[in-house]
């Protein structure tokens, strides 16, 4: 079965439906501390204002399903303590489905290899990694179906992630 998607650049008019999102066991249980409409509002005006970040809602066939952003990983800025050995051209991705009935179905691996290989196609671009938590089966499947590889365990400043790159 194939499906269209398209990444639909995020607006604050989408912060509602984040929200939403955020209410949900599945998600909560890997994005922490994004509880509130006012969290929602604070992390996602900072990412919408951030010249590193690309936050998008995932639309099928119609409907909005999920989140997915990249990221510049080796950023100018000083204070930026996440991914200082990255090399240039390397770009991040994190995301989520947001509709529960659609997990375990492959929608996940499906839209983050189509994002991730549109990322590629590009110039600048040379290489997109993860970093799930390494106890989080479903998202390293779906990324392993997207063509990531796992390299190492890691430890951000979130905790304990498993780096994974796709090349």
């Amino acid at each position: 079965m194939t499906h269209t998607f398209q990444f639909i650049p995020l607006r604050e008019d989408h912060f509602e439906l984040l929200h939403t999102w955020f209410t949900r066991p599945h998600v909560t249980e890997w994005w922490n501390g994004i509880e509130t409409m006012e969290d929602v509002e604070t992390t996602f005006r900072e990412k919408l204002k951030n010249p590193y970040v690309f936050p998008h809602l995932v639309l099928l066939d119609e409907k909005l399903i999920g989140y997915i952003q990249a990221y510049v990983a080796k950023t100018d800025d000083p204070n930026d303590e996440w991914w200082p050995d990255a090399e240039e051209g390397t770009v991040g991705v994190d995301q989520f489905i947001g509709e529960a009935d659609l997990l375990g179905q492959g929608y996940g691996s499906a839209f983050v290899k189509d994002f991730t290989d549109k990322l590629l196609a590009r110039d600048d671009v040379k290489k997109v990694q993860t970093d799930p938590d390494p106890t989080n089966a479903r998202a390293i499947r779906a990324y392993e179906k997207a063509g990531f590889v796992a390299v190492e365990g890691i430890v951000t400043p979130d905790g304990p992630a498993l780096l994974m790159i796709k090349e």
